[in-house]
């Protein structure tokens, strides 16, 4: 025992030491841990002196806890104050200089100290002289682990061999200890050398102490902290990529977006992609929100991981009501009517892009063991180091009220619910609290937009009654006032693109238009994106596969069509007379929806580029959890599961241990077993010649029975060498379990059934 103390007096100062390494402790002193170490031991000794006193134990708590409580109450501000200054602010206190790196002093840690380190060595102490040291290396791993686990993993390592080795010590000489009690209890004198013992002990701590340093200082040790700040890192890292790598008009040949709008151009002819589909697409690449008046931008950073456990859904009715055909919309006829569902495969070519091309809508995306993120546009983007993407298959709900194309709403039922000049109170209401706060952004107008172009918008919309009136005008005009061109020239610098379209160039490419429609609808009171993609023509392969060019890369507008349901409709102004393969051909589009149940169920992902706001956090110390706190919160959570899987463990090993028994011929491991059982309600069935005399304690006349029969079949197998006859070893099984249960409460039975 003495042995045992030593070396767990060392293991307290080696820990205490590590603490005054890694946390910068001023003037520590190792005679204040000495004296609180002693405490522990003489606090287990105490309550070992009790514990075979237990009444006098319960007499004393059952009258020392309502003094307590009632002292608490009186003390109440006292004990607050007592807190709020040994405890609060030291601790306040000790965070800060964890963060600052700076040094603190040993007065702010005493407190902690008084109050922690006598029981955690009481404990130790406790469990170590009831042979369980392997949970005595775990209180003490516990402070250990929570000082790496903080990043303190370089400070560390010059502990590491000196802890590997006294664990191996403490643990050799605390099972040493344990089988000589072992021993002794059952009468069994040992001659063992201890010198030549100790010798080997210290020698293969040695050894395995060194190569385990050997190991760390070759291959270094990380913490979890690391590990995780690494991690965190390496996302960054992946998402700057896929970022830089998501697909814009400049991919296919366009002027980039980002440098400046418009411009010649000259598109090729390559394909693209490859789509499995029955009908030509929108496909959707890219959403962006923000115009400057020369480029588009998005801003929003937010992205989420698409997974099994947040797919894409149709929560919302008003999608539903907007997505069904108007019978079932403008009627309860068909409630539960279900929404259509199409797929389409798409196969990349020779294109270089994170995107993963999709129609709207979609709510699925099925690529070969890839991560997948997607924005608040739903644009999905491939998360990996690498633009390389297998095919893919996207599945998306179909409308069957056509609202993806605007065009389509002229013979339908449906409108815009809202209207930007209303000046009834409950529409102004409904525009100014839902629509212009949820979709600011999508209303957003640069200050050098010039004053035509304002009068020009203006003239338009005039007279017009609803916002979808607006929209249909703003459409009839571009179409029939600009024709579509490649044959542009550059836009002058400084020059506001929209306004040198408008008044100067006169003509141009789908750039131009979905610039134009964007801005348009904007100023009119519509929310409204400029969004990149693809418009497949239909044209098809040889395997029966819609070929897509970089030729048909395009441009276009979608406005706001249902702010409840998030339903977008796509405004095409390109002109219908245009000719040529760069025309896109109109198609039924499929839109995105946005419930907030989406953005709110996900992980946010980021970029770390200097310029980029994004919150891709895996952060854990917010508010009250600092690194400080942080073991004391996770690693509980650790040894939990820890405990979990060992009782599962020892519960399949129980389980075989029944089996073996009952299958056994021979009785006498079913004897050892239930003598060893016994001895957990202090009943010992003694070796040698006494067991019949020890069964007859057992008030149970028929476990007592069956234990009479069992040990006489025993000794007719041990001293006659007869085979055992037919024996109940199922009955002797629940007569001994339920004898065992009726003595012991529930968490002790199962303590002792399964550890014992």
């Amino acid at each position: 025992m003495v042995l045992q103390y030593m070396l767990l007096y060392a293991y307290v100062l080696l820990i205490c030491h590590a603490m005054q390494t890694c946390y910068l402790i001023e003037g520590f002193s190792y005679a204040v841990i000495s004296v609180l170490f002693l405490a522990g031991i003489l606090l287990c000794h105490a309550a070992g002196m009790l514990r075979n006193r237990i009444q006098l134990l319960r007499a004393g708590l059952y009258i020392a806890l309502p003094l307590l409580i009632t002292a608490a109450y009186c003390k109440y501000e006292f004990l607050l104050d007592f807190f709020q200054i040994y405890y609060a602010d030291n601790f306040n206190l000790i965070n800060r200089s964890i963060y600052t790196t700076s040094p603190v002093g040993f007065a702010a840690f005493l407190p902690f100290f008084i109050l922690l380190l006598p029981l955690a060595v009481a404990f130790a102490a406790a469990f170590a002289g009831q042979g369980r040291g392997e949970i005595t290396l775990g209180i003490l791993f516990f402070f250990m682990f929570s000082l790496w686990n903080n990043g303190f993993d370089r400070a560390l390592s010059r502990h590491i061999f000196f802890f590997v080795m006294l664990s191996i010590l403490f643990f050799a000489v605390n099972q040493y200890l344990r089988l000589d009690r072992m021993h002794r209890d059952s009468g069994i004198k040992l001659e063992i050398d201890k010198r030549k013992i100790t010798r080997y002990g210290i020698i293969m701590a040695l050894i395995i102490a060194s190569t385990v340093m050997a190991f760390t200082r070759s291959f270094g040790v990380k913490s979890i902290f690391q590990l995780r700040k690494d991690y965190e890192l390496d996302q960054r890292r992946i998402m700057k990529y896929a970022m830089d790598s998501i697909y814009g008009l400049s991919s296919s040949g366009y002027r980039t977006s980002d440098t400046g709008l418009g411009g010649p151009i000259q598109l090729s002819k390559v394909e693209a992609l490859k789509v499995k589909s029955d009908r030509p697409l929108y496909l959707r690449g890219n959403v962006k929100d923000h115009y400057d008046g020369f480029t588009w931008k998005q801003t929003s950073d937010a992205h989420w991981e698409l997974g099994k456990n947040n797919p894409l859904k149709v929560t919302s009715e008003h999608i539903r009501f907007m997505l069904l055909d108007p019978a079932a919309a403008f009627s309860n006829a068909k409630p539960g009517q279900h929404l259509v569902v199409n797929k389409a495969v798409i196969y990349p070519q020779a294109l270089l892009t994170s995107t993963l091309f999709a129609p709207s809508h979609t709510f699925e995306i099925q690529a070969k063991r890839e991560k997948i993120i997607y924005d608040d546009s739903n644009i999905f983007i491939l998360f990996k180091k690498s633009t390389r993407i297998d095919d893919y298959e996207v599945r998306y709900y179909q409308s069957e009220t056509g609202v993806e194309l605007f065009a389509n709403l002229y013979d339908l039922p449906l409108g815009i619910p809202y209207d930007a000049d209303s000046t009834e109170p409950s529409k102004k209401w409904y525009y100014d609290e839902v629509v212009r706060k949820k979709y600011a952004r999508y209303l957003q107008l640069p200050p050098n937009l010039s004053q035509r172009t304002y009068r020009l918008v203006q003239s338009i919309v005039r007279d017009c009654r609803t916002s979808k009136e607006k929209v249909a005008r703003i459409q009839q005009y571009l179409s029939a006032h600009y024709p579509y061109s490649l044959t542009v020239s550059h836009v002058p610098p400084q020059q506001e693109f929209l306004d040198y379209f408008l008044f100067s160039e006169k003509k141009g490419y789908c750039t131009y238009f979905a610039t134009a429609t964007t801005v348009f609808c904007r100023m009119a009171g519509i929310p409204a994106r400029y969004v990149e993609g693809f418009n497949m023509k239909d044209v098809k392969d040889a395997k029966g596969l819609y070929s897509v060019t970089n030729d048909r890369a395009h441009a276009w507008t979608e406005i706001l069509l249902s702010p409840e349901s998030g339903i977008w409709s796509i405004v095409d102004c390109v002109p219908e007379g245009a000719e040529g393969e760069l025309l896109p051909a109109p198609t039924p589009y499929r839109d995105k929806f946005a419930d907030a149940y989406y953005q709110n169920a996900n992980i946010p992902a980021s970029s770390d580029s200097p310029e980029s706001n994004t919150t891709y956090s895996f952060n854990l110390f917010k508010g009250v959890w600092s690194r400080l706190a942080y073991p004391l919160a996770a690693l509980p959570l650790l040894l939990a599961g820890a405990a979990v899987l060992i009782v599962l463990y020892r519960l399949y090993r129980l389980s075989r241990t029944k089996k073996r028994l009952l299958g056994q011929q021979s009785l006498i491991p079913l004897c050892r077993y239930t003598a060893a059982r016994l001895k957990s309600v202090h009943l010992s069935l003694p070796v040698g010649a006494c067991e019949l005399e020890a069964v007859q304690q057992i008030e149970d006349t028929c476990l007592r029975d069956s234990l009479e029969l069992l040990i006489r079949a025993c000794y007719q197998e041990a001293y006659g060498g007869l085979t055992p006859g037919p024996f109940d070893r199922i009955k002797l099984f629940d007569l001994l379990e339920a004898y065992i249960r009726k003595r012991q409460r529930f968490l002790y039975y199962w303590y002792f059934r399964l550890f014992f």
